[in-house]
């Protein structure tokens, strides 16, 4: 299989929310992916890295699809029992992370307030391949 992602799977658009806890260096998130299926495929691949999915579900139009899903290096994997056929999908899927300070993804940075107290923002690194640290994507050039 080769390491990069099918061309006939293509995202449309995507809607993200994250809850950031500071304290912790963690976050939640959830986001929505809408994807375009140019050929039937056994195989739906984005990229996943170093997230943990708690839930994930697919609909074609109205219909809920039975998917199984498992994440296989910086892949997350689904298949079906049939082939997916062309069409729109809606992909939505919760997961979670630490927020590091590696630079990279979504990630944390310590700057002091103006009363002179360190404090913590998050902020992203998307260059290729970060964004797949941040949220399960299509993190390659010609899918951005």
């Amino acid at each position: 299989m080769s390491d990069r992602l099918s061309p006939e799977v293509r995202p449309q658009s995507y809607t993200l929310h994250y809850s950031i806890d500071f304290n912790n260096f963690s976050f939640d998130g959830s986001v929505e992916t809408q994807i375009a299926v140019s050929a039937s495929c056994s195989l739906l691949r984005l990229h996943c890295e170093k997230l943990v999915i708690s839930s994930l579900t697919l609909l074609h139009g109205e219909r809920e699809v039975p998917v199984s899903f498992s994440l296989v290096g910086d892949g997350l994997h689904i298949t079906a029992d049939q082939p997916f056929p062309t069409g729109t999908y809606m992909l939505r899927i919760s997961f979670s992370g630490q927020l590091a300070d590696d630079l990279s993804g979504l990630y944390r940075s310590r700057y002091t307030d103006k009363t002179g107290t360190d404090a913590f923002l998050a902020t992203t690194q998307f260059e290729a391949p970060y964004a797949r640290r941040a949220f399960p994507c299509f993190d390659e050039p010609q899918f951005k």
